[in-house]
């Protein structure tokens, strides 16, 4: 039987522009798989909590989660599939409860084909470089921009040094942040999709 595939485009909310991308996912894929590639295709690291949210219900990595509150599930048992069935519909993932980055994953196309051209995971298109871990969510995202963008700011070199960005590339240090690489994002979904073995439970039913 044919792999169903979902297409989902995943929005970062209030950015501006907008960063997003779209990515096709298997349509049973889990919850917690579902962040692996989330964190994947926006360009994340992985280093802070994270939830998803969908209607009432909450989803995370209960074995990490803070307050174990009893209405939080443990996402690696739930799959997209039985949350998103149609076209149009949505859930939230919010990522680094400190600066607090809020994504909206949107269900595009539940029956998604493309004759067998990609891989089980894949990323279409996407705008907007993801924005620097720890920079202090969307104000600190926009505030950054504004000092990149302003070599006579007080705290341009702070920022550059910050931001690890070489010598020889630092007046391009605006473009860098905004720029977003789909060939690198494919070569390590491939790599995730090789390499990555079952869990709770398998990559397929």
């Amino acid at each position: 039987m044919p792999l169903k595939r979902y297409l989902l485009k995943i929005s970062l909310l209030s950015s501006q522009p907008t960063i997003w991308r779209r990515v096709v996912v298997p349509a049973n894929i889990t919850l917690d798989r579902l962040h692996d590639v989330l964190q994947i295709t926006m360009g994340w690291e992985d280093s802070h909590l994270h939830e998803f949210m969908y209607k009432k219900q909450r989803f995370t990595d209960t074995f990490n989660d803070l307050d174990h509150s009893d209405y939080v599930e443990e996402e690696s048992l739930h799959r997209l599939d039985t949350l998103l069935k149609r076209k149009g519909n949505s859930l939230q993932y919010i990522y680094d409860f400190g600066d607090s980055w809020e994504h909206v994953v949107t269900l595009e196309n539940s029956a998604y084909s493309d004759d067998g051209e990609s891989g089980v995971l894949h990323c279409l298109d996407g705008e907007g470089g993801c924005p620097p871990e720890d920079c202090g969510g969307i104000p600190g995202y926009f505030r950054l921009r504004e000092i990149l963008n302003d070599p006579k700011h007080e705290e341009h070199e702070e920022m550059l040094e910050w931001l690890g960005i070489p010598d020889e590339f630092r007046a391009l240090a605006p473009e860098f942040l905004l720029h977003f690489d789909e060939n690198l994002v494919n070569r390590e979904l491939f790599q995730y999709a090789k390499w990555s073995r079952d869990r709770t439970l398998p990559w397929f039913e």
